[in-house]
Protein backbone atom coordinates (compact mmCIF):
# COMPACT_ATOMS: atom_id res chain seq x y z
CA UNK A 1 0.00 0.00 0.00
CA UNK A 2 2.89 2.47 0.32
CA UNK A 3 4.62 2.09 -2.59
CA UNK A 4 0.89 2.67 -4.24
CA UNK A 5 0.96 6.17 -2.13
CA UNK A 6 4.31 6.91 -3.43
CA UNK A 7 4.46 5.82 -7.47
CA UNK A 8 5.14 9.14 -9.03
CA UNK A 9 2.65 10.30 -11.57
CA UNK A 10 3.02 8.73 -14.90
CA UNK A 11 4.96 11.38 -17.69
CA UNK A 12 1.71 12.28 -19.66
CA UNK A 13 -0.29 13.72 -16.76
CA UNK A 14 0.73 16.90 -15.02
CA UNK A 15 0.19 16.54 -11.08
CA UNK A 16 -0.94 20.10 -10.57
CA UNK A 17 -3.49 19.89 -13.30
CA UNK A 18 -4.85 16.86 -11.83
CA UNK A 19 -4.54 18.81 -8.02
CA UNK A 20 -7.01 21.92 -10.16
CA UNK A 21 -9.00 19.25 -11.53
CA UNK A 22 -10.46 17.57 -7.56
CA UNK A 23 -10.09 21.37 -6.49
CA UNK A 24 -12.94 21.93 -9.30
CA UNK A 25 -14.76 18.49 -8.16
CA UNK A 26 -14.54 19.43 -4.62
CA UNK A 27 -15.87 23.06 -5.08
CA UNK A 28 -18.53 21.23 -7.68
CA UNK A 29 -19.97 18.89 -4.99
CA UNK A 30 -19.59 21.53 -1.96
CA UNK A 31 -22.08 23.59 -4.49
CA UNK A 32 -24.64 20.67 -5.05
CA UNK A 33 -24.76 19.54 -1.13
CA UNK A 34 -27.77 22.61 -1.48
CA UNK A 35 -29.80 20.41 -3.70
CA UNK A 36 -30.00 17.44 -1.97
CA UNK A 37 -32.09 19.24 1.36
CA UNK A 38 -29.20 20.90 3.45
CA UNK A 39 -29.79 24.69 4.08
CA UNK A 40 -26.25 25.51 2.76
CA UNK A 41 -27.17 28.49 0.44
CA UNK A 42 -23.79 29.94 1.64
CA UNK A 43 -22.15 27.36 -0.52
CA UNK A 44 -23.38 28.69 -4.05
CA UNK A 45 -20.32 31.14 -3.12
CA UNK A 46 -17.39 28.19 -3.72
CA UNK A 47 -19.16 26.63 -5.70
CA UNK A 48 -18.81 29.70 -8.63
CA UNK A 49 -15.46 28.45 -8.82
CA UNK A 50 -15.79 25.00 -9.93
CA UNK A 51 -17.26 26.16 -13.48
CA UNK A 52 -13.60 28.78 -13.88
CA UNK A 53 -11.59 25.57 -12.55
CA UNK A 54 -12.79 23.08 -15.16
CA UNK A 55 -12.21 25.64 -17.98
CA UNK A 56 -8.90 26.23 -16.75
CA UNK A 57 -8.21 22.72 -16.56
CA UNK A 58 -9.61 22.35 -20.18
CA UNK A 59 -7.64 25.18 -21.24
CA UNK A 60 -4.10 23.86 -19.73
CA UNK A 61 -4.78 20.08 -21.24
CA UNK A 62 -5.32 22.13 -24.70
CA UNK A 63 -2.24 24.36 -24.08
CA UNK A 64 -0.33 21.11 -23.18
CA UNK A 65 -0.99 19.46 -26.00
CA UNK A 66 -0.97 21.77 -28.37
CA UNK A 67 -2.08 21.81 -31.76
CA UNK A 68 -0.70 18.43 -32.36
CA UNK A 69 -3.34 15.37 -33.33
CA UNK A 70 -3.28 12.67 -30.38
CA UNK A 71 -4.59 9.39 -30.28
CA UNK A 72 -8.33 9.90 -27.95
CA UNK A 73 -8.59 13.32 -28.76
CA UNK A 74 -12.56 12.51 -29.25
CA UNK A 75 -12.68 10.77 -26.31
CA UNK A 76 -12.74 13.74 -23.58
CA UNK A 77 -16.04 15.65 -26.00
CA UNK A 78 -17.72 12.17 -26.09
CA UNK A 79 -17.44 11.72 -22.08
CA UNK A 80 -18.66 15.30 -21.81
CA UNK A 81 -21.21 14.92 -24.46
CA UNK A 82 -22.51 11.43 -22.72
CA UNK A 83 -22.31 12.82 -19.27
CA UNK A 84 -24.05 15.58 -20.60
CA UNK A 85 -27.29 13.71 -21.34
CA UNK A 86 -27.07 11.84 -18.07
CA UNK A 87 -26.86 14.39 -15.94
CA UNK A 88 -29.66 15.97 -17.36
CA UNK A 89 -32.11 13.63 -15.58
CA UNK A 90 -30.89 14.64 -11.98
CA UNK A 91 -30.49 18.22 -12.92
CA UNK A 92 -34.20 18.63 -13.59
CA UNK A 93 -35.54 16.59 -10.48
CA UNK A 94 -33.18 18.40 -8.12
CA UNK A 95 -33.32 22.22 -9.82
CA UNK A 96 -36.32 23.45 -9.23
CA UNK A 97 -37.74 25.13 -12.51
CA UNK A 98 -34.88 25.00 -14.29
CA UNK A 99 -34.23 27.41 -17.09
CA UNK A 100 -30.91 26.29 -18.79
CA UNK A 101 -29.74 22.74 -19.27
CA UNK A 102 -26.87 21.67 -17.52
CA UNK A 103 -23.03 22.84 -17.53
CA UNK A 104 -21.84 19.83 -19.46
CA UNK A 105 -23.36 21.26 -22.50
CA UNK A 106 -21.15 25.02 -22.54
CA UNK A 107 -18.26 23.02 -21.55
CA UNK A 108 -18.63 20.57 -24.12
CA UNK A 109 -19.16 23.33 -26.90
CA UNK A 110 -16.61 25.49 -25.09
CA UNK A 111 -13.64 22.69 -25.95
CA UNK A 112 -15.07 22.17 -29.60
CA UNK A 113 -14.55 26.73 -29.77
CA UNK A 114 -10.90 26.39 -28.02
CA UNK A 115 -9.97 23.24 -30.04
CA UNK A 116 -11.35 25.01 -33.13
CA UNK A 117 -8.94 28.22 -32.74
CA UNK A 118 -6.18 26.40 -31.21
CA UNK A 119 -6.18 23.99 -34.48
CA UNK A 120 -7.93 26.54 -37.06
CA UNK A 121 -7.80 24.11 -40.13
CA UNK A 122 -9.99 21.33 -40.97
CA UNK A 123 -12.89 19.78 -38.97
CA UNK A 124 -11.93 20.90 -35.92
CA UNK A 125 -12.42 24.84 -37.54
CA UNK A 126 -15.34 23.57 -38.48
CA UNK A 127 -16.99 22.30 -35.27
CA UNK A 128 -15.70 25.07 -33.21
CA UNK A 129 -17.51 27.72 -35.95
CA UNK A 130 -20.75 25.88 -35.23
CA UNK A 131 -20.01 25.71 -31.47
CA UNK A 132 -19.66 29.26 -31.59
CA UNK A 133 -22.84 29.86 -33.44
CA UNK A 134 -24.82 27.91 -31.18
CA UNK A 135 -23.72 29.08 -28.15
CA UNK A 136 -24.72 32.32 -29.31
CA UNK A 137 -28.29 31.38 -31.10
CA UNK A 138 -28.99 29.18 -27.82
CA UNK A 139 -27.47 31.17 -25.21
CA UNK A 140 -30.09 31.84 -23.25
CA UNK A 141 -30.61 27.95 -22.81
CA UNK A 142 -26.51 27.22 -22.15
CA UNK A 143 -25.62 27.42 -18.53
CA UNK A 144 -23.05 30.52 -18.23
CA UNK A 145 -24.44 31.57 -21.47
CA UNK A 146 -22.28 32.02 -24.41
CA UNK A 147 -19.97 33.69 -23.04
CA UNK A 148 -19.22 30.50 -20.41
CA UNK A 149 -18.43 28.64 -24.13
CA UNK A 150 -15.90 31.57 -24.91
CA UNK A 151 -13.68 31.13 -21.39
CA UNK A 152 -12.32 27.82 -21.79
CA UNK A 153 -10.49 29.86 -25.07
CA UNK A 154 -10.18 32.96 -23.16
CA UNK A 155 -8.00 30.57 -20.94
CA UNK A 156 -6.16 29.09 -23.70
CA UNK A 157 -5.61 32.64 -25.24
CA UNK A 158 -4.23 33.90 -21.58
CA UNK A 159 -1.72 31.22 -20.66
CA UNK A 160 0.20 31.88 -24.06
CA UNK A 161 0.39 35.58 -22.75
CA UNK A 162 1.49 37.75 -19.98
CA UNK A 163 -0.24 37.87 -16.85
CA UNK A 164 -1.94 40.96 -16.46
CA UNK A 165 -4.04 39.22 -19.54
CA UNK A 166 -5.45 37.17 -17.13
CA UNK A 167 -8.13 40.16 -16.82
CA UNK A 168 -9.47 38.96 -19.99
CA UNK A 169 -10.46 36.03 -17.93
CA UNK A 170 -12.22 37.88 -15.33
CA UNK A 171 -13.96 40.02 -17.65
CA UNK A 172 -15.34 37.38 -19.44
CA UNK A 173 -16.51 34.98 -15.94
CA UNK A 174 -18.06 38.12 -15.05
CA UNK A 175 -19.73 38.14 -18.05
CA UNK A 176 -20.80 34.50 -18.00
CA UNK A 177 -22.38 34.75 -14.02
CA UNK A 178 -23.83 37.65 -15.02
CA UNK A 179 -24.48 38.02 -18.42
CA UNK A 180 -29.04 38.02 -18.33
CA UNK A 181 -28.19 41.55 -16.59
CA UNK A 182 -25.30 42.77 -18.71
CA UNK A 183 -27.47 42.03 -22.20
CA UNK A 184 -30.59 43.39 -20.83
CA UNK A 185 -28.75 46.48 -19.17
CA UNK A 186 -26.57 46.82 -22.95
CA UNK A 187 -30.66 46.60 -24.29
CA UNK A 188 -31.96 49.79 -22.22
CA UNK A 189 -28.73 51.91 -23.34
Amino acid sequence: MRDAILTPVPPDRDGALDALKWLALLSMVLDHLRYVGLELDWLYVPGRLAFPWFCLAMAANLWRVGAARRPGQWRYLGWLLAFSGLSEIPYRLFVPEPDTLNVLPTLALGLLVARGWQRRRGLDLVLGVVALGLAVGFSRWLMFGAFGVLLPLALLLVLRRRWYFAVLTGVVCLAGNQWEVLFAAARLG
